[in-house]
């Protein structure tokens, strides 16, 4: 059994993430979906061209190449290296565990949509309007075939979706 304080805060972060998805099956049915894509793809970018310049920039963000800014690859061209280090940190310690680092960016935007899906949730719930079907308009939003598949790539989109429902 995992005793130290990081064994401690994964476990947490497991049961929560089981705790959060055994209630909603629409929620584990989407992750589901959007993790299928992502493992499914592989190392194929011909849905997101520009998915390779994010992946240049995840991959020479932390010191593996002499580049300098290597942002410069991708849409984050004008964003500061400090706060990709920090974007990007989750994707890394994936990275770490074994997971390609391609899957990791795309785990990483995958996590950000579902994130930015619990925030707007919360918000309809909190309205005066409590539609019973608020949740289908949300996931159906969410399940266009473009915004699907650039939720699922490892784009910048997911940042920008969290961003806005934040």
């Amino acid at each position: 059994m995992l005793k130290s304080p990081i064994g401690a805060f994964i476990r947490n972060v497991f049961f929560g993430l089981i705790s959060i998805f055994g209630k909603n099956k629409t929620l584990s049915l989407f992750a589901i979906l959007h993790s299928a894509l992502a493992i499914g793809l592989g190392r194929l970018f011909a849905f997101a061209p520009d998915e390779s310049g994010y992946l240049y920039t995840f991959n020479n963000l932390y010191g593996q190449s002499a580049d300098p800014n290597p942002q410069y690859q991708s849409g984050w061209i004008t964003a500061p290296k400090a706060f990709l280090w920090v974007a990007y940190l989750p994707s890394k310690l994936l990275t770490l565990l074994g997971i390609p680092d391609y899957a990791a960016i795309r785990f990483l935007s995958i996590a950000l949509t579902l994130f930015s899906i619990l925030i707007l949730r919360k918000v309809c719930l909190k309205t005066a309007n409590r539609s019973k079907n608020s949740d289908n308009w949300i996931f159906a939003a969410y399940l266009i075939p473009s915004v699907f598949v650039w939720t699922t790539v490892g784009l910048r989109e997911s940042f920008i979706m969290a961003e806005i429902a934040a």
